[in-house]
């Protein structure tokens, strides 16, 4: 892996084993938060989201993933990118210092969608569409593309796929590394 780059994987299901949260965000602050490399990209990911605008908003699990994460290890380590399932949707949230991007469209969508109140959490995307995203990242630049795919149809457990015309890039955002985490700031257009 190039040395601009750090990928930190996290165990998020806070209702098994407890105990390791604790000594998971030590090892991984001791990893993330050692290195002040400013060309660096930090990404981190795990399966429950921090912020979710969906179905599992503000569930109980969400809240212990916030408590041991947002704070004492995402901002603290200056995380640019958190990455996470979960949540049956598609979501891009910029929190003050870093970006949250929830991927979990490629199962059955649930709840509707429940922006976020607060002014220090922006919605930039959300969609319950089946998807995907794709995440470029170079050393100065990331780019988030989410897809939808449109007419894909669960039927008695048969899933039907879509045709290539079906497969449509819904959303894009791109920055560098003084555009992450500022809910305030409007974002560009991709090029």
């Amino acid at each position: 892996m190039p040395d601009w780059i750090q990928i930190y994987a996290l165990h998020t299901d806070t209702d098994e084993r407890r105990d390791l949260n604790g000594l998971q965000v030590a090892a991984a602050k001791k990893a993330l938060c050692a290195t002040a490399n400013p060309d660096r990209w930090k990404l981190a990911f795990g399966h429950q989201p921090v912020h979710n605008s969906g179905h599992h908003r503000g569930d109980s699990q969400e809240q212990r993933t916030r408590a041991s994460l947002e704070s004492p290890l995402l901002r603290e380590c200056g995380v640019h990118v958190y990455l996470s399932g979960h949540a049956h949707h598609q979501e891009h949230l910029t929190l003050q210092g870093f970006e949250q991007i929830i991927q979990g469209a490629s199962a059955r969508t649930k709840g509707s969608n429940h922006p976020p109140a607060s002014p220090s959490v922006r919605q930039r995307y959300f969609s319950q569409n089946f998807g995907f995203a794709i995440l470029e990242i170079d050393p100065a630049n990331i780019r988030m593309d989410f897809y939808d795919v449109l007419n894909t149809r669960e039927d008695a457990g048969d899933v039907t796929g879509p045709r290539p015309e079906e497969i449509v890039l819904a959303y894009s955002w791109c920055g560098s590394r003084q555009d992450i985490g500022q809910p305030n700031v409007d974002s560009e257009p991709c090029p």
